[in-house]
């Protein structure tokens, strides 16, 4: 089979001589069809991020068909031929968040000896890949493989919109206009809230009035909490979604929250940062900051309902169709900020 191999930081190796694997009890093979490229996978070529081990296979939205099921895995529940889509953590079962429900309202993320499709374990910038039954769940016909790789990064954005408590008529700050910002928009003007997002390319801002939102700011061009005040008749946003790490975001967050205001921390900081704040500012407005990574089952199993019934504007918020001889470029226009998630697509 084909298969995009990274031997190690920035050097990636195109094979069409990789073995098939074969599936092992309670897995299933799978014949990819897409496999979205995300920051994450980035972050693992470049060296940011370390991986477990070299050689491997990034990639972790995946979705395709049914190849081969292993042994005790049900016909009655997944069988070949089976239109599907990954998600991508596997959860020991037996920590303590995985036995006491946590999992369910915080996050798959949660679980303390979690394995990652694509990220921990060989991923799915592969013609075929085994994964764990329990990551499997079933598409409808209309859903195309390419807007199916989409779930999960919408999952993880509905999980940090969830944790935002967003109410209708509230005022949401999104800070970063990324797919992941991008998305937010979209799934917070769904709850029935004013949206302002911020972001210092234009370009993006342009994408995300044409996704709904209320008002934008660069806040290059312009004073953020001034923006916010004038816009919400002299109040600062009820929630913040931060959906890109670093210093700079998360203090401009911190600092345009409003008296019991919500700050969610949905995208990662690389490299590790500090980032200071008077502690009074949270004690005396009683605000909550909080993190958010992954997604629940549920969320998951809804977001495959929200891309399927035209919620989103995936063809939006997907860029590109890609070849995989075209990853590596891929990367590289992630890096550079060309254009939002771009989709590899298998014949």
């Amino acid at each position: 089979m084909k298969g995009a191999i990274l031997l190690e930081p920035n050097k990636l190796e195109l094979r069409d001589d990789l073995n098939i694997p074969e599936p092992k009890s309670g897995e299933v093979l799978i014949r990819v069809k897409a496999c979205g490229v995300c920051p994450t996978d980035v972050k693992k070529y470049t060296g940011k991020s370390s991986l477990p081990k070299f050689p491997f296979v990034l990639g972790h939205e995946a979705s395709g068909i049914i190849e081969k099921v292993g042994e005790d895995v049900s016909e009655d529940t997944f069988k070949t031929g089976d239109r599907v889509v990954v998600g991508n953590i596997i959860t020991c079962g037996h920590c303590k968040n995985c036995k006491d429900g946590s999992l369910e309202h915080v996050g798959l993320g949660a679980c303390s000896n979690q394995e990652i499709f694509g990220v921990t374990v060989d991923g799915g910038f592969v013609e075929y890949a085994t994964v764990p039954v329990d990551l499997v769940y079933k598409i409808p016909d209309n859903l195309s493989f390419h807007e199916a790789v989409l779930v999960e990064p919408v999952a993880c954005c509905l999980n940090g919109v969830e944790k935002a408590e967003i109410g209708i008529q509230d005022t949401v700050l999104i800070i970063g206009a990324g797919f992941m910002g991008l998305t937010c928009i979209e799934l917070a003007k769904l709850k029935g809230a004013r949206v302002i997002i911020s972001d210092v390319i234009d370009e993006r801002l342009e994408v995300a009035k044409s996704l709904g939102a209320d008002m934008v700011v660069n806040p290059k061009n312009e004073d953020l909490n001034e923006a916010i005040l004038n816009f919400n008749d002299g109040e600062l946003a009820d929630a913040i979604i931060c959906s890109v790490g670093g210093k700079i975001p998360i203090s401009q967050g911190i600092g345009a929250m409003a008296v019991g205001g919500r700050l969610v921390l949905l995208g990662g900081t690389y490299p590790p940062t500090t980032v200071e704040f008077d502690p009074n500012e949270i004690h005396y407005s009683q605000s909550k900051i909080i993190g958010s990574v992954s997604y629940t089952s549920r969320g998951f199993a809804n977001s495959i309902k929200l891309v399927a019934n035209n919620k989103l504007s995936t063809k939006v918020l997907q860029s590109e169709l890609i070849g995989l001889e075209q990853l590596e470029q891929a990367f590289h226009d992630v890096l550079n900020a060309k254009g939002l998630r771009k989709c590899v697509l298998f014949d």
